[in-house]
């Protein structure tokens, strides 16, 4: 018996192509599926450390308190009203001429965000960034400031 079957090379290529075609759509579904699973991760972790801040404001003292979804990453401040000298508002400022000036010579920029400015009667000086809205941080501020001026009345 005799078989003769001709040089069939477009088959030969189009089942190669379809080969190739097969492995190289596996590889990128397997390498999206480890960038799934890499930011999924990374975005894990930056959910489970975010902190929320609030101001807690009491008759002898406040506290900043730095509120977490896992309980051992919170934290707070506690101020007395005693220990203080003073507490004001600090206004925050962003120059975009400059930002835009020098981002564009590829330098760092600078700008600061509005903060409260804490002295204690040790000469310490705390800063801290904005809670909230403008108006409420200026007036919880405002409340700070009075109860430690009415413990020096006292």
């Amino acid at each position: 018996m005799e078989t003769f079957s001709g040089r069939n090379y477009a088959g030969k290529l189009v089942i190669g192509l379809l080969i190739l075609i097969i492995l190289i759509s596996f590889l990128i579904r397997l390498l999206i599926s480890i960038a799934f699973l890499v930011f999924g991760l990374c975005f894990l972790f930056v959910i489970l450390f975010v902190r929320f801040k609030r101001i807690d404001i009491y008759e002898n003292r406040f506290e900043i308190v730095r509120q977490n979804i896992i309980p051992v990453f919170s934290g707070r401040d506690v101020f007395r009203y005693e220990d203080l000298k003073d507490v004001y508002f600090e206004e925050g400022y962003t120059n975009w001429f400059y930002i835009i000036i020098r981002t564009n010579a590829d330098e760092t920029t600078y700008s600061r965000p509005d903060m409260m400015v804490i002295l204690t009667r040790k000469d310490k000086r705390i800063e801290i960034n904005r809670i909230g809205t403008k108006r409420d941080f200026k007036n919880a501020i405002a409340m700070v400031k009075e109860r430690i001026q009415k413990t020096e009345i006292e």
